[in-house]
């Protein structure tokens, strides 16, 4: 590994909803990016915490688990200490973590469950990585005309292990956003905005869902209106 520069460093968490949390590093050649970003960049836990996996057909397994951020994907530690990726994904149903439950939900991958009830408000992490094709500006900003796209050539290898092919210096810019969808009579709809709401509620229930949104002073980038949005609607909705 030569030439690793890091230009910005921001720690992960979002603390605002619907904001990007975004890293940017610049590498040269062929770099693991494992060891270039901390565990906390990677992981959405600061460790491997002990959890259930639970399977189509009702059964259990016990093991400690972790989700990488950056591959989308669910690890474990099997009983060589090795960092694998959960296969088998057809199989799996979903995975508690502490107090916390995760649903698998091909194509959608692994979603927080953050309420339970007949209509449930679901929590998708993305992450987006992208190749700046020139330097960054002051304090890691994207000067006049840089162009940013979609970085292609990001391998998965054993242990979980990302690596980048570059010929040339390049600055890879890592974005992490959160993206909420609700459950509503058996399908996933996108629950960011009261345009969403409102689709996915119907037109039949939109008037009551709105009264509802303005009574309360329903704000969308707040985690706790969500809740209670989303509780309303299984009391009120049907």
């Amino acid at each position: 590994m030569k030439n690793l520069i890091f230009v910005i460093l921001i720690t992960l968490g979002l603390t605002a909803l619907g904001q990007d949390n975004q890293k940017s590093i610049v590498i040269e050649g062929q770099t693991i990016l494992n060891d270039v970003l901390s565990f906390d960049s990677q992981y959405l836990f600061p460790s491997f915490i002990e959890g259930t996996l639970l399977y189509t057909d009702n059964s259990r397994s016990v093991g400690e688990f972790n989700y990488n951020l950056l591959v989308d994907e669910m690890h474990f530690i099997n009983k060589k200490k090795t960092v694998l990726a959960i296969s088998n994904l057809e199989n799996i149903s979903g995975i508690i973590l502490g107090t916390r439950v995760f649903l698998y939900l091909p194509p959608y991958g692994f979603m927080e469950q953050l309420v339970d009830g007949e209509n449930k408000l679901l929590l998708k992490r993305k992450t987006k990585i992208s190749s700046i094709s020139q330097p960054v500006g002051v304090y890691g900003t994207n000067p006049v005309g840089t162009s940013v796209k979609p970085v292609q050539d990001f391998k998965l290898f054993v242990g979980a292990n990302l690596k980048f092919d570059a010929n040339l210096t390049q600055t890879i810019q890592i974005n992490y956003t959160e993206h909420f969808y609700l459950t509503f009579n058996g399908k996933l709809h996108p629950f960011n905005n009261v345009r969403e709401a409102e689709k996915a509620v119907g037109k039949k229930n939109k008037e009551n869902l709105n009264f509802f949104l303005k009574f309360e002073g329903i704000n969308f980038n707040n985690l706790q209106d969500l809740l209670k949005v989303t509780n309303w609607i299984n009391s009120n909705i049907k």
